[in-house]
């Protein structure tokens, strides 16, 4: 398992809120970089026993923690950022996921579309709003409209950069 890239993609599902999809990355994630974890309590005790910042990566060179090191350490750490994602109420289609967040003035539409290439921003046409899909993550506000209709626009015009 590549956990870089499955955290890349764990991020986007944390931010639509697919918490059980996040769980099971995380968790897979967390037990390969487990032996990561004591790292971080030698990184801050190095840290706390210098007297300037720039004096770090020397004194963490002499320990031996190469920047490898400290990236695997990171993504461990974000295994456990991402276990508190929130669970949102996740609509599926054929290749789009997604979550409608109700604000009560507009409506957020937040998406995930894997297999999506490329940039497209479009002002929604069966309603007041816009959206944007950049690559894999699309995002769209609405003001108006029946949100059934601007989700199939939405997936019409995402369709097309598949």
């Amino acid at each position: 398992m590549n956990c870089e890239e499955e955290l890349k993609k764990a991020f986007i599902l944390a931010w639509i809120g697919d918490k059980k999809q996040v769980e099971k990355i995380t968790k897979e994630c967390e037990k390969i970089l487990s032996s990561y974890k004591p790292l971080f309590k030698e990184i801050s005790d190095t840290r706390a026993n210098i007297n300037k910042d720039f004096e770090l990566p020397k004194k963490l060179r002499e320990k031996n923690i190469t920047p490898e090191d400290i990236i695997q350490l990171a993504f461990f750490r974000l295994t456990k950022r991402l276990s508190l994602t929130i669970e949102l109420d996740i609509k599926n289609s054929e290749f789009l996921k997604y979550t409608i967040i109700d604000t009560g003035i507009k409506k957020i539409i937040r998406g995930y579309c894997e297999k999506c290439k490329g940039y497209t921003y479009q002002i929604i046409k069966s309603g007041i709003g816009f959206f944007i899909q950049y690559d894999q993550i699309i995002y769209a506000e609405t003001y108006q409209g029946k949100i059934e209709e601007i989700i199939a626009e939405i997936k019409a015009n995402v369709k097309n950069s598949i």
